[in-house]
């Protein structure tokens, strides 16, 4: 599970997940979007939320929980 802080220009939100296991897990998913692969990091929190982030419009912090 990872806690993830996502910061853009309308604010903050923080974001615990279990859909990476850990900061390796979303390290790679974020060099599938820096390959081409994807475009959007997506991921369902630990409420049931689905979100979907655009890493190219705002700065993502993760750390292991």
């Amino acid at each position: 599970m990872v806690e993830l802080l996502v910061v853009m220009n309308c604010g903050t939100a923080r974001y615990k997940t279990e859909t990476f296991e850990n900061k390796k897990a979303f390290i790679e998913d974020v060099s599938n979007v820096q390959a081409g692969h994807k475009k959007l990091i997506c991921f369902t929190d630990e409420i049931g939320r689905y979100i979907v982030v655009s890493p190219a419009n705002c700065v993502i912090e993760c750390n292991d929980i």
